[in-house]
């Protein structure tokens, strides 16, 4: 061997013993005192050594401060910690150098493989919280105590099979109600996969047989309800993933020629830590779902927009391709990522904002044809808008070029806490805006307050609704002049928006009996644009609901009475970590069945329901 290698080969040597005592931390720095903070740690003795970990960052402020440390280090492991603004002011004091996300075992920072979620303070310590190496998320991602999950499984049943009207202003004797009836109710225990909670939910009609599904996100995956009987809800399947309190996710739906049917994929995003965008394969419902890919270039997003698709099919409404828009990504401080959905199960990245880097929390888009297209970039007429919720202030894009998105305006309000999400009003010219922890924070009742478009580049914000309770708005959807929102424990608010400056409340469905206060349980999505007018609610605790408003009309839609041949996958649904299905390997017929109409009588008005 020549002398060379044998240098090369002990210089190596030397590197690694070098690097192995640099994680020896007390002996190499001297006066400079180490506390460490993990997961798993007990809060008791000085923490200043990686086996005797604390598990409390607040105890380890308190040990320092009691000892008077200077020049002192807090290390903190990867896992989930709760902080409140006080402890982070604490910390901002000058007392510590902060290391999140941090092994001592490699002696490195990393946010992806160690990453330290942090819940509770306040959007204002976002920014200082990443320099420090945190994940920040939101307050309601704490999951619920062994305890309430048992109390939820003991006291909950399954509803189905018969419609249950509002009666003395509860339905089933338990929901309080107004104008509401309650077709289905199946709590999580219903749920094969056997979630502790639920997250957001979307649905979608397949245009190959009409019929109606609902994608539940849940702790532990996707599921995949078919609700075209809404008395009686069928589970196909779950789409496993890591376990997070978030699942957001949107549907896009493509003709195919080569088989001739179209092919409908589900986009689905969470914050667990390197599960990326799952995309679903619903093409083949009611047989089944597959996950077909995983889209790796992100390691997690909070939101995913699908944009310029109508809202019940999934189908582009202008063009041939349509675009996903990633809110809330490790990438880029958050800002929204678009992708090209040419390739449904393979997107490409086309751009992120460059002139703003703001964490984008939730988005919203339209296109519009009128005189304000002059405000729009390059002047572009037809103009795409994205309304960008990002925590202080809503940002107004033209993302007509998907290659340079260009902002408009932005404009924020007083007493703004977590501008958190909105929906544009039937003329487009307002857009709501539902601020997550105004009633948390500051005591108030219920507030929505919305954007005035009139003007692209001087938009306004005004208040239209103080509502009668404590609770949080969370999200909304606009149907017409109806306006449908989850408002955590009020449950589902149906309103009147035929004035968008004045919302008027006409019906309301309460999925959360225990109380109405401004906390964090309780409705978290709904899904209002089914053809039937039946209404899908999903409540983090109590499960999923199928309800319908007294006054609602269907639409006119055809029957769900399709026959269809295909080719499909008969092998077991993949792993979570699949990335392409297998090759198609047997073929099989499936017909369904037409779902008798039927008249279903409750007290003064007569429903017909699918």
């Amino acid at each position: 061997m020549p002398n060379s290698s044998i240098y090369r080969i002990f210089l190596f040597i030397g590197a690694i013993l070098l690097s192995l005592r640099s994680i020896t931390p007390l002996q190499a720095h001297g006066n400079h005192h180490l506390y460490y903070v993990a997961a798993n740690g007990r809060d008791n003795g000085d923490c200043d050594v990686p086996a005797k970990a604390c598990r409390s960052i607040a105890y380890a402020i308190a040990r320092a401060e009691q000892t008077s440390a200077k020049d002192a280090e807090l290390r903190i492991a990867g896992g989930e910690y709760r902080l409140s603004d006080a402890d982070v002011q604490a910390l901002m004091r000058g007392l510590f150098t902060v290391q999140a996300s941090f092994s001592d075992a490699y002696n490195i920072i990393d946010d992806g493989l160690f990453a330290s979620f942090v819940y509770g303070p306040s959007v204002f310590y976002r920014d200082t919280l990443i320099g420090w190496g945190f994940v920040p998320m939101d307050l309601k991602g704490a999951p619920p105590t062994s305890d309430q999950y048992q109390k939820n499984n003991a006291t909950q049943i399954a509803q189905t099979g018969q419609v249950m009207p509002c009666v003395n202003g509860f339905a089933a004797q338990i929901y309080a109600c107004d104008e509401m009836v309650l077709l289905s109710h199946l709590p999580l225990w219903a749920f094969s996969s056997q979630p502790s909670r639920m997250a957001n939910i979307w649905g979608f009609v397949s245009k190959n047989d009409n019929r109606e599904y609902v994608l539940v996100g849940v702790s532990n995956g996707t599921a995949i309800f078919d609700i075209t009987d809404p008395l009686n809800p069928k589970e196909i399947t779950t789409i496993p993933a890591a376990s997070n309190a978030w699942r957001e996710m949107r549907t896009y739906q493509v003709w195919h020629e080569d088989d001739q049917r179209w092919h409908a994929y589900a986009y689905v995003v969470t914050e667990a830590w390197g599960q990326g965008m799952q995309i679903v394969d619903l093409s083949y419902l009611p047989m089944t779902a597959t996950l077909a890919a995983t889209y790796h270039q992100i390691k997690k997003a909070h939101t995913v927009y699908v944009g310029d698709v109508d809202y019940v099919y999934g189908v582009p409404t202008t063009g041939t391709i349509a675009y996903a828009f990633l809110n809330g990504t490790n990438l880029d401080r958050g800002a929204f990522h678009i992708l090209d959905l040419s390739n449904p199960i393979s997107p490409s990245k086309i751009s992120t904002p460059t002139q703003t880097a703001n964490y984008t929390h939730d988005g919203v888009g339209f296109v519009i044809t009128d005189s304000r297209t002059a405000d729009c970039a390059h002047g572009h007429n037809p103009c795409e808008l994205y309304i960008d919720f990002n925590q202080t202030k809503v940002d107004v894009f033209d993302v007509t070029d998907k290659t340079v998105p260009t902002i408009l305006s932005s404009v924020t309000y007083s007493n703004a806490r977590y501008v958190h999400s909105g929906w544009w009003t039937a003329d487009k010219r307002y857009v709501t805006i539902h601020d997550e922890r105004d009633e948390f924070d500051l005591g108030i009742s219920m507030t929505v307050r919305a954007l005035d478009l009139n003007s692209l580049r001087a938009p306004k914000v005004i208040t239209i609704l103080q509502g009668n309770s404590e609770a949080i708005d969370h999200n909304g959807y606009v149907v017409g002049d109806r306006y449908y929102q989850s408002s955590y424990q009020r449950g589902l608010l149906v309103f009147d928006i035929s004035n968008p400056q004045t919302l008027r409340e006409i019906a309301s469905f309460d999925t959360y009996p225990d109380g109405d206060d401004a906390d964090y349980d309780g409705a978290w999505g709904t899904y209002p644009f089914f053809p039937s007018r039946n209404i899908a609610i999903g409540d983090i605790e109590n499960g999923l609901f199928v309800v319908r408003q007294l006054s609602a009309q269907p639409l006119p839609t055809a029957t769900p009475t399709t026959t269809f041949t295909f080719t499909a996958t008969m092998t077991p649904m993949p792993s979570a970590t699949a990335s392409v299905p297998t090759t198609p390997t047997a073929t099989a017929v499936v017909t369904s069945t037409p779902i008798p109409r039927r008249q279903v009588f409750v007290p003064v008005v007569t429903l017909f329901v699918r």
